[in-house]
């Protein structure tokens, strides 16, 4: 073959990768390694992304940002985000329906937890009820990641959040049931991800300042972590070059597999239930936070960020062709 074809067949790859390539950005897409796709959404950029939940009946992801005391509602059938203030606050880090109520949430506002009306489409809604308090002398502290147990039981813990928050052991993790505000675990730095698995009855934790992911058996029928069960599942995701990386929020899979995002590292860690690492998701985004699955078949995994001089920063992104399917989210049972 003469250089001049094979320089011509070379240009016209080029070319053709090129033409691929604006029109993915123009669709909001990234490049991937050819095993999944991340598509950015059009209009979901916020401030500090955070605790994602898929919610079946309505086909949507809810979403907060955390410092602009926002919640966000992305419709997968209408492709369309929407935001909405909650009066009078300035903080929201987690936001979960409840069960049987329609257009009500517990929402975590600063140290409080309370139930915000919201009919997904409206721009403000308002604090219907305040059902819990919790640290009022620490008034530099405030909630952080939460999620429901599959029996509808509320666990969620704190953190600091002025000054350098990398240096504060002053958070605590809670369980909310029944009306009962209990205080489970202390000396917490960041507490972040969560997660169960129901089958094998076991409770994933993750305090980002110990640069891990636990385990603990759990028991069902109390809600209560085995705390002497404690063991090491994913280890030493701290270092990368010269960045600190943060272990975030997390998920798992049908068959009890863990996604763990990691702050400050642009990607998913993708565990088996050995606790080994299988496989890293890359985003374009540097400080993704957290991670839910979603889709009409739960095959999608959404991704949360928080704002930084990039231009990908804040996003929420979507992530298809993973291989991996997740399970349905549970509503709080009050």
């Amino acid at each position: 073959m003469s250089y001049k074809i094979m320089a011509t067949l070379f240009l016209l790859a080029f070319f053709i990768f090129s033409i691929e390539f604006v029109i993915a950005k123009r669709m909001d897409c990234c490049v991937s390694d050819g095993t999944y796709k991340v598509e950015r959404i059009p209009g979901s950029k916020v401030g500090l992304g955070e605790g994602p939940y898929w919610d079946i009946p309505s086909q949507s992801l809810y979403y907060v940002d955390i410092y602009g005391g926002t919640l966000c509602r992305y419709d997968s059938k209408e492709h369309k985000v929407y935001k909405c203030k909650i009066e009078n606050e300035t903080l929201s880090s987690f936001m979960i329906p409840v069960e049987g109520q329609s257009n009500q949430f517990l929402v975590g506002c600063d140290r409080h937890v309370n139930i915000v009306e919201w009919n997904g489409v409206s721009e403000t809604c308002k604090v219907k009820k305040t059902l819990t308090k919790v640290e009022q002398s620490l008034s530099e502290n405030r909630f952080n990641d939460a999620k429901c147990d599959p029996w509808g039981r509320l666990f969620g813990g704190t953190m600091r959040h002025t000054g350098d928050i990398y240096n504060y052991r002053d958070g605590f993790f809670y369980k909310y049931d029944k009306g009962n505000m209990e205080i489970i675990f202390s000396d917490i730095g960041i507490s972040n991800g969560l997660t169960w698995d129901k089958e094998r009855k076991l409770f994933y934790y993750i305090d980002s300042l110990k640069y891990n992911c636990l385990v603990y058996d759990y028991d069902s029928a109390t809600g209560t972590i085995v705390k002497s069960s404690e063991r090491v599942f994913a280890k030493n995701i701290k270092q990368e070059g010269d960045q600190t990386l943060l272990p975030d929020g997390m998920t798992i899979t049908d068959c009890g597999q863990i996604l763990i995002s990691v702050y400050n590292g642009g990607k998913l860690l993708h565990y088996n239930r050995q606790g080994k690492l299988v496989k890293e998701f890359c985003l374009p985004a540097k400080l993704t936070t957290s991670v839910a699955f979603g889709g009409e078949n739960l095959d999608e995994m959404y991704v949360t960020s928080k704002a930084d001089d990039s231009e990908e920063g804040g996003y929420l992104f979507r992530i298809t062709g993973s291989g991996l399917k997740g399970l349905p989210m549970s509503n709080c049972k009050l």
